[in-house]
Parts: C-alpha cells; structure tokens; sequence
C-alpha cells in the first residue's frame, strides 16, 4: 500500500473535449472547459492551473505551466451514454453496454396511467425541471389538487414532488416504491425514483431533508465493494450513496450545494478514515450545464479553485488527492443534455514530486484500478492502475504533525461565532433525534445557523437530521435546538459528536433535554410511545472523558448515579398528565450502529435491564453531566426491536412513526420548558 487515504472529487459535467464517438451521441465540437474559456476570457482558476489542467490540452485562457505540482492527463468513457450513473460506475470499474433511458420529453402517458391508477392520484408536470422551478410553476397547484408533480432532467430520473402537509411522507415514499417497480426494467426503465418532499407556502417553497432515493443497484460488484470486503472505508459525499444505491458504501454524506460539499469534504479529511473518500460536485451540471449558463459556470469553477487550497492543506503526507469529472455538460452546445467528452486526471499528493503526463488513458475505470492497487486488492476488472507511473515520483518527505486545537480552543472559537449570530443567551438545550427537527419550526423570534458555518461543528449526515443550530424562543424560554445530532457510525470522533453539549453550556445552558428516536425492547411498549429515560446503559465501546483532562471542562471523575434529573422526570409526568399523554419510563441502551441489533442481542438487553435501544444519546449525556448540566431524556419507540414482531426494520419506519407523533411530542416538550 502506497497512500493511507485517498480523496477523489468529481466535478460534475467538467468534460475536456469531445470524444472520438462523440458523433454518435450528437456532440461534435463539445468543449465544456474550452467553450468556457471562450466565453468567458476573465476565467481565472491559478490553483487548478498550478496543479496541471492547462497541461492536458490546449485550452485559450487556460495556459500550460512550465513545473505543474500534479500529474495529468485525461480519461475517455468506455460505457455506452454519457450520464450521472454511467460515468461514476465506469469510475469504479462497471462497464455499462446499454445506456440508461432518459426523457427529454417527460414519461409516456402509458407509464403515468399506471402510475395514477397504482397510487389514487392525478399526475402533473411530466417534463425536465430544476426542483425549484417546478415547485415555484406547480407548487401551488399540488397543493390545491393532491396530486403529484412528477419531473426528470437529463439524467435517468422520475423525480416526485409533494407537499408534506398535503400528502404524509409515507404515502409519497409508497408511490416511489411503485414506481420503482413500474421502470426498474423493459422500455420504461429509469436509473433512480426520488421523493422530494417539500414545505412552505407559495413563493416560498422549500425542499425539506426527507429526500429519498431509489437506485437501480450496480449490476456487478464495484471497486466501492471491494474495498468495503477489505475493510476499508469508503466514504460518500454529495450524491454518491444515491448513485451506487448504496452499494459499497460505508457512510454518506448528502450535500446542498458544491460550497455544502466543499464542506463536508473538509470535515471528512479532519477524520481518521482509512480507505476512500469520493466526492460529488453537482452544481457545475445541475445549476450551469443544463440551464446553458457558461458564465454562471465560470463563477463555480472559480469557487471551487479558491476553495482547494482548503482542501489540499489537509492532504496528509501518506494521502492522494484526485480530480477528475464524470462527462461533459457543453454549456455553449446545443439542447441541455450532457455531452461525450474526454474528463480530466489530475493526481496530486504531499509526498509526490513534480508532476508529469499522465497521457490520454482508455477508460475511466483506471482511476479504479489505481485505487484497489494502491491497496493490494486483488482485481481483475477493466482499467489499469497508474500507480507504478506515480512511483518514480516519490521523495523523501519528513511528516509533520501539524498542533491541533484542543477542545477548549475549539468550544471558544464556536462560541465565539456564535455570540455574534444569536440574539441572546440561551438557557435550555434541546436535541432533536430523528424525525423530530419539526418541533424547531414552532420556535418564535428564531435564528437558523447551519453547522457548515460554525467552527468545527461537523455536519449531520442521516436522514431525518438537518444541520442547523436554531436559537428562538419556546413558551418563552430562551433555547438553543440541535436540529439534527451527530452519530459515532457517521464515522465522527467522540469528541466531534459531543462538542455541541459543551459549546451549549459556554453558552449559557444550564438544563439539557436530549430526544430521540429509540426501538423498543420491553414488550408492552408500542410504536409511539413515549418514554422518560430513567438510566442508561453504554453498550458504545465509546466514552468522551477518556484522555487527557482539562479542569475547565469539569470533573475528572463525575458522579453518573442520576444522569437524568428526577426534578425533570417529576416535572415531565406532571404535564404528561394535565395534557393527556401516556408516558413510559424505562432504560435506554446505547449501541453503536449503523446496523440494526439481531433478535439474539435484543434478548440479552432485556435480561440486564434495557427497555429501548438506540444509536445516540449515552455520549452526549456523559459530557452534559461532565459539564453540570441537568439532563432530561425523552425516546420515541419509532419500531419494536429486532425480534420482537415478525418484520425486518427499516429507517423509514422510524420516520413515519415520527412523523405520527410529533404533535403529542411538541404539546408535551412546550409544557415542559416553561417550568424548567
């Protein structure tokens, strides 16, 4: 093994001159860099430029240097079509022989008239869209009507569009399953069904986080797998987790924007992963080559260089960066679909000496190749590694250590932030766990600040989770709601996951009320239940004292006998009874997750005393007792655990449950908070 991690980033659409069956697809002359340049002559990109891409070919404005930091070179598509799904697969060594269907005239009406009849309601729309503008055109119409806004765009998508206090999230996620069913093969075939859910109301739309994909599955296993089956990471950020329908990925990160992406790539490489990190940048495609917007392109590719020296600077010495795309989206060409172009290859990392051409490789798949390589997996797929062409380049390279902040460093500078966003000094934390940020709409006098902007925060990653810190007022109490937590199988440290708890008590907060959504193990509970946490166990292999101790933070030893305050518990049965909500009390089990706990380990939590388990909370608990917080716990018993009925359990029941209880929910936290 060469590099300890590598870090692969697609710029969506970045194609670099068309390819020699380019007249196949209709695409002669596509240049989406070159015709770029052309268009816009003020197109400055020095950091992409230093690493090589004026090296690759001629480009006007974007001129060749004399020592390029990075290797180079360009990468043809092998696969038949020129889409999302397509170019990532070939990536990742899946060669694609029959191109997936797109609608550049919307669905037949033979598929929609199943559609309807499967699923009760009316269709409306049926053409290639953004999101937004669809909603802002048929918006208020859905809502009026009850019936769906059905959308696709260049890519291979049937894109399904409700409002959520129209139609339940459930029923919308029931219609994309049908859907599934209707195209995954024959002449309606469609790469991916997407939920898009929104709320708001007319000119003020938005698209909520309870997106949900469904991808047709790689046909055949892909480097991504292999490196899974290693024991490797392999991380997603953007829509790579979509794309591969998960297949081979460990942990996803979904993104807003390429800036959102830009993001949540820095904060992957501040963590200790071991294996790849692939990320996707789709604005380039989405906001710029479809709308044929060369200018607006510009802007972005522009961002994005001024952002690289972000990422760079966290390259380790033992890690690889590379940068390539996926296809060309010619934003001077005719029509608004993708164009059959050559991508760009560049290969940069600290322990690399000045670069050299990589030439012009046959497939995409080498990046692949290079990467199960560099990891000494075995591999007899299409593509072929460059890894030995990078090793000449080595030098001798001292690693250097670079000082990391300590934890206190790091609460002061997000206080500090903070201080300058929020109206006021908060006295209640709140965190709301899957499913449950609805509750942070009914703040008054609210200030929404996304996790992205606060320093050192990490992001949220699961569905259910929004990113978004909100300081506003609950019956008058001044709080601060964690709309979305951090999970230790999100791949984040311990200490990531709880510096929250202690930025709130910085802060001000005085009593935390940790919420979340928990599978129950006592038999009598039912889903929508709500129970009081009386104790916890840590099954989490995980505890955030363990190191070095700082007295500023708290004690060295705390006391854990009541890590959930009696005075809250007594406060929270007494306005469960004056509103007329059943209350469970119980124990929670904290587990580490991702996947779900088998039947055999759901017995032996009951026998050692556990009423629910969950996959958070028991972290964040420890550091609020840490800091002198007082700590009230609430679950919702979103399923019964594993075992327990005779059904397989999913995440999406978790939300739907939540989404049934979420007014019993707000009505018993809003009384709650006044007496604290």
């Amino acid at each position: 093994m060469r590099f300890s991690r590598i870090c692969l980033i697609v710029l969506d659409s970045v194609g670099i001159g068309e390819l020699p069956d380019a007249a196949r697809y209709d695409d002669l002359g596509a240049h989406t860099l070159g015709h770029i340049a052309e268009k816009v002559p003020t197109l400055s990109l020095p950091n992409l430029l230093q690493l090589g891409l004026g090296n690759i070919t001629t480009i006007q404005g974007l001129p060749p240097v004399e020592k390029p930091t990075a290797s180079y070179g360009k990468m043809a598509e092998i696969s038949e079509g020129k889409d999302t799904m397509t170019g990532h697969w070939e990536l990742m060594g899946l060669k694609t022989t029959t191109p997936f269907h797109t609608y550049p005239t919307g669905f037949p009406q033979e598929l929609l008239e199943r559609f309807e009849l499967e699923t009760g309601r009316k269709v409306i729309g049926n053409k290639p869209a953004s999101g937004t503008e669809i909603l802002d055109e048929l918006g208020e119409e859905q809502m009026r009507t009850g019936a769906w806004i059905v959308y696709t765009s260049a890519d291979s998508v049937f894109q399904l569009a409700a409002h959520e206090d129209i139609i339940p999230l459930s029923e919308l996620y029931a219609a994309c399953a049908i859907a599934r069913r209707l195209t995954l093969e024959g002449p309606h075939a469609v790469g991916r069904i997407i939920a898009r859910p929104y709320i708001g109301q007319p000119g003020a739309f938005k698209r909520t986080s309870n997106r949900h994909d469904y991808a047709i599955k790689p046909p055949e296993a892909t480097v991504l797998n292999m490196l899974k089956d290693a024991g490797k990471d392999s991380i997603g950020v953007g829509k790579i987790g979509d794309i591969f329908s998960m297949e081979g990925i460990s942990i996803t990160h979904p993104t807003i924007s390429n800036h959102d992406g830009v993001d949540k790539t820095i904060q992957c490489l501040k963590t200790d992963f071991d294996g790849l990190l692939f990320v996707n940048l789709v604005e380039f495609d989405s906001l710029y080559g479809h709308r044929r917007d060369p200018e607006g392109y510009a802007r972005a590719l522009e961002d994005f260089d001024r952002r690289l020296p972000e990422i760079m600077a966290l390259i380790g010495p033992n890690d690889l960066l590379l940068i390539t795309a996926d296809h060309g989206n010619d934003p001077t060409h005719r029509g608004t679909d993708h164009t059959r172009e050559y991508v760009p290859l560049l290969v940069w990392g600290p322990s690399l000496q000045q670069g050299q051409s990589l030439g012009s490789r046959a497939t995409f798949a080498d990046i692949g190749a290079t990467i199960v390589d560099n990891y000494n997996i075995p591999y007899n797929g299409i593509g072929t590694s460059f890894l030995g062409e990078l090793k000449e380049q080595i030098k001798e390279r001292e690693v250097i250590t670079m000082p990391q902040l300590s934890i206190v460093q790091q609460i002061e500078e997000a206080v500090a932030y903070l201080h300058n966003r929020m109206p006021f000094q908060p006295e209640v934390g709140l965190i709301l766990g899957s499913g449950l940020g609805v509750m942070a709409n009914t703040m008054e006098d609210a200030t929404s600040i996304s996790y992205a902007d606060i320093p050192h925060f990490p992001v949220s990653t699961v569905e259910g989770h929004a990113s978004e810190l909100v300081a506003g007022t609950i019956s008058g109490k001044r709080v601060v709601v964690m709309k979305g937590r951090f999970h230790l199988y999100e791949g984040y440290d311990v200490q990531h996951v709880t510096l929250p708890i202690r930025v709130m008590k910085a802060l001000g907060v005085h009593t935390l009320i940790v919420t979340n959504a928990a599978g129950g193990i006592k038999t009598t509970y039912h889903p929508g239940d709500l129970m009081l946490i009386q104790d916890h166990i840590n099954f989490m292999s995980r505890n955030p004292l363990i190191g070095p101790h700082d007295n500023k933070l708290g004690v060295r030893f705390p006391d854990m006998s009541e890590a959930y305050s009696k005075e809250l518990r007594n406060i929270a049965k007494q306005v469960a009874v004056e509103q007329g909500i059943a209350l469970q009390e119980g124990v929670y089990v904290g587990v580490l997750g991702p996947s779900y706990e088998t039947p055999a380990e759901i017995r032996m939590m009951r026998i050692l005393g556990a009423d629910a388990v969950g996959m958070s909370t028991v972290p964040e608990v420890i550091v609020a007792r840490h800091a002198g917080l007082k700590v009230l716990g609430i679950s919702c018993i979103s399923n019964m655990a594993s075992g327990i009925l005779d059904q397989p359990l999913s995440h999406n029941e978790v939300m739907e449950t939540a989404e049934r209880v979420k007014d019993k929910f707000i009505r018993l936290v809003k009384g709650i908070i006044p007496r604290i």
